[in-house]
C-alpha cells in the first residue's frame, strides 16, 4: 500500500469547516473521521502522558474508548455541533463502526512504534477506515483549531496541505456569538450561564486572535483560505478548485449533497438558519439583521483590526467609512468606548425579576441532583473559551456539592456563594472592558504581520 497523504481541515476565523468536509470527504479516494472527535485527542494525551503510569497502547486505546466514545458510536457523549445523530433522509441515522475492528487495527499499526500524539492520531484514522472498508489513501483530518495545532503539533505532517474555512469577521460575529450562546445554556447551570454571558463578546474577538496568533510561515507554502461565503454561492467552482488543490479528482454529482458515511447530513440546530428551508448551498447569508447588536462605531473598530484580512480575502466593509486611513486614527478612541452589548447587559442585571431568578436557580441548584456533569466532557476541561472563567472552573465548593449530592452543608456554602458571585459578576464585566480594549489593540497589531501567511483559494 503507498504511503497515505493527510490534508488538515481548519476553521479560521469563521465557520462552514464542517459543511466542506461533508461534501468534500464523499471525493473518491478520500477519507475522514466524520465532523471533530479528535478535537480533544491532545489535550487529554498531555494529560495521559503525566498521570497516568505505564502508558502502552492498550491503555491508550482504553482511554480513547472511554473519553473519545462518539468515535464508535456519534450517540454516545453527544456533541452540540456535528449534527452526526440525526443524519439521512428521515434524520433518524447515525454512524457507529466496529470497536473491534478498530481496536485490532490500532494496536497492531503501533505495535513498536512511539507513543507519540501523530502516531496516535494516523492509528486512529487507520483504524477508522479499517472498520468500514475505506481503501482511500487520502485522510482528511479535521484538526478545527489552528491554536491547538501549534501548541500540540507544530512539527507533525510535514507533507500536508491545510485548508482553512472563514467568513467576513464582521457578518459572523454575532452568529458566532449565537451559537456560543446555545452551548452554553445547554452545557452550564443557570448560574453559570449567566457568568458567561460577560465573556460573549470577548470570546468572539479571542478567536480572532488565536487564529492570526497560530500561523506561521507553513501556512503561506500549505494553506488555502476558503471563504464560506464562497462554498455557499460558489458551490461547484469552491470545491472544484479545492479538489485541484489537494490533486483529487472532482466529480461534483458525488459532492454536490452534504453526507458522512453516505448519510445525508444537515448541520447542527445551535447556528443561526439551520431552521429554514433551504439547500445548503445557497445566498441566504450576511444579513444586516446579523449586525443590529452593534452600534456603528464598534463595526469601524473590528473592522479597521482586521481591514489588511479583509482586503486580502476581497471582503466588503460593513462601515460606510470614506477613508480607512482616518479609521486608523479613529480606532484608538472608538475601542475606549463601552459596547452595545455590554451596556444592556449590565444594566440587565439591575432589574428585581432576573435577580430573583437568579436567586432561585441558585437555590435549586445547591440543593437539588439536576446539576449539570461539569467532570468528565473534554469542552469543560480543554476549551479556550472557558478558561478566563474562573469563578466557574475554580469553583471548588459546586464539584464537591455535586459529588455528595443533597448535602446541606455543601448545598448551603454553595448556595451563599452563589449569592455572593452576584455583584462580583458585575464587577468583572467591567474589568473585562479593559480585557476587549487589550485583545483589539493585540489583534490590530498582530493581524499587520500575518496577514502576508495567508492565501485564498
Amino acid at each position: 500500500m503507498s504511503k497515505k497523504k493527510y490534508y488538515l481541515l481548519f476553521c479560521f476565523c469563521g465557520s462552514g469547516s464542517k459543511l466542506l468536509q461533508a461534501q468534500i470527504s464523499n471525493s473518491e479516494n478520500l477519507f475522514t473521521i466524520p465532523a471533530y472527535p479528535l478535537k480533544y485527542l491532545p489535550f487529554f494525551f498531555d494529560k495521559w502522558k503525566k498521570e497516568k503510569k505505564n502508558l502502552h497502547i492498550s491503555k491508550i486505546f482504553n482511554l480513547i474508548k472511554k473519553h473519545h466514545a462518539s468515535l464508535f458510536d456519534s450517540r454516545d457523549i453527544e456533541g452540540f455541533s456535528d449534527g452526526l445523530n440525526k443524519l439521512g433522509k428521515n434524520k433518524d441515522k447515525y454512524i457507529k463502526i466496529s470497536k473491534k475492528r478498530f481496536k485490532n487495527f490500532f494496536l497492531n499499526n503501533l505495535k513498536n512504534k512511539k507513543i507519540k500524539l501523530e502516531n496516535i492520531i494516523t492509528a486512529i484514522h487507520g483504524a477508522y477506515q479499517f472498520s468500514i472498508n475505506d481503501k482511500s489513501n487520502n485522510v482528511l483530518f479535521h484538526v478545527h483549531d489552528i491554536q491547538t495545532f501549534q501548541k500540540f503539533l507544530p512539527h507533525s505532517f510535514h507533507e500536508s496541505k491545510f485548508i482553512c474555512t472563514t467568513r467576513h469577521p464582521t457578518y459572523n460575529f454575532w452568529r458566532r456569538a449565537y451559537a456560543d450562546d446555545k452551548m452554553d445554556k445547554a452545557k452550564f447551570d443557570i448560574t453559570d450561564y449567566e457568568n458567561l454571558k460577560n465573556y460573549r463578546y470577548i470570546t468572539r474577538l479571542r478567536c480572532l486572535l488565536f487564529q492570526f496568533v497560530g500561523i506561521n510561515y507553513d501556512f503561506k507554502k500549505k494553506a488555502k483560505l476558503v471563504r464560506f461565503e464562497d462554498i455557499k454561492n460558489k458551490n461547484y467552482q469552491t470545491l472544484k478548485k479545492l479538489s485541484n488543490f489537494l490533486n483529487i479528482k472532482f466529480n461534483y454529482s458525488k459532492v454536490k449533497d452534504p453526507s458522512y458515511n453516505n448519510k445525508k447530513w444537515y448541520g447542527s440546530n445551535i447556528y443561526k438558519g439551520h431552521g429554514e428551508k433551504k439547500n445548503y448551498v445557497s445566498s441566504n447569508l450576511n444579513l444586516k439583521k446579523d449586525l443590529i447588536s452593534f452600534t456603528p462605531y464598534e463595526i469601524i473598530a473590528l473592522e479597521t483590526s482586521v481591514l489588511p484580512y479583509m482586503k486580502k480575502l476581497n471582503y466588503k466593509t460593513v462601515s460606510k467609512s470614506k477613508s480607512h486611513i482616518l479609521n486608523y486614527f479613529y480606532f484608538f478612541i472608538l475601542i475606549l468606548l463601552p459596547t452595545k452589548y455590554g451596556i444592556k447587559l449590565f444594566f440587565s442585571r439591575f432589574n428585581f425579576k432576573i435577580f430573583f431568578s437568579y436567586i432561585k436557580a441558585s437555590f435549586t441548584e445547591s440543593f437539588s441532583n439536576n446539576n449539570k456533569n461539569y467532570y468528565f466532557n473534554a469542552t469543560y476541561k480543554f476549551k479556550w473559551s472557558y478558561d478566563l472563567a474562573y469563578l466557574i472552573k475554580f469553583n471548588l465548593i459546586r464539584k464537591i456539592n455535586y459529588k455528595l449530592k443533597k448535602n446541606v452543608l455543601t448545598g448551603t456554602l454553595n448556595f451563599l456563594i452563589k449569592i455572593f458571585i452576584y455583584p462580583i459578576i458585575q464587577i468583572e464585566l467591567l474589568l473585562l472592558y479593559f480585557v476587549r480594549i487589550y485583545v483589539l489593540l493585540r489583534i490590530f497589531s498582530i493581524v499587520k504581520k500575518k496577514v502576508k501567511y495567508l492565501s485564498k483559494l
